[in-house]
């Protein structure tokens, strides 16, 4: 016999059906079928600042990252502070450079950890799926279709399970679904964005604050899927 096929995102309930066929998704069409910028109505209005902010850092970081390898090129043996960031950098011997080199590695960085981190839950984790979890795997579908997402995202078990698979709260569990699924509407969690971001998010207040607007912009997304769940 042979298990049942997962429902696409069009087969799905849905409590907001939409005309627009799901395609694939790309890296700039958005995770949705609302485009890159998701349901602007459920974004948090700070967060597209931040993220143009943290952005430009997380730029300007590479621009210095640029500068500084040209300085230490061209002077070799600087005096004064000059010779104090040239320690900072590299011994006395000029060795370091390596790790500078490794700056613009981050891509790969950032694409090789994400896809460690998928193999690790497909590994370990239980998915939800139509026979296993099926109360919170419908819930997902519904969240999915709700957002306007092109594709049912993969999801696992969680302790709102009791053992047994019984939900402990329906309503709580839908919130948390919706919380989540947001967070994939919204792309934050997209290799784009994080590319954009990921220096940026070490300034001081500024990366907080950017991630704290998507918690609330994930919020809001949960409570329009489940507000008696909040």
């Amino acid at each position: 016999m042979q298990p049942p096929v997962p429902p696409t995102i069009s087969e799905s309930p849905s409590p907001t059906p939409s005309d627009a066929p799901p395609s694939r998704p790309r890296m700039f069409n958005g995770a949705t079928i609302h485009g890159i910028r998701g349901i602007r109505e459920l974004r948090h209005p700070a967060e597209i600042p931040l993220m143009i902010a943290t952005s430009v850092a997380t730029g300007l970081a590479y621009l210095l990252w640029i500068a500084l390898l040209i300085w230490l090129s061209a002077v070799p043996e600087p005096t004064g502070p000059g010779a104090q960031v040239r320690d900072f950098f590299l011994d006395q011997e000029g060795n370091g450079m390596q790790f500078l080199l490794l700056v613009p590695a981050i891509p790969i960085v950032l694409w090789v950890g994400r896809a460690m981190l998928y193999a690790k839950l497909r590994a370990t984790a239980v998915q939800m799926s139509p026979t296993q979890f099926p109360e919170g795997y419908r819930m997902v579908v519904e969240a999915a279709r709700q957002f306007g997402l092109r594709r049912v995202p993969e999801a696992v078990h969680s302790d709102m399970f009791e053992i047994g698979g019984q939900v402990r709260d329906p309503e709580a569990l839908r919130f948390v679904i919706g919380h989540e699924v947001g967070h994939l509407a919204a792309g934050h969690i997209s290799l784009l964005r994080l590319l954009f971001v990921t220096l940026g998010q070490n300034v001081p207040l500024l990366g907080k604050a950017l991630i704290r607007s998507q918690e609330y912009t994930a919020d809001n997304h949960g409570y329009a899927y489940a507000p008696e769940g909040v």
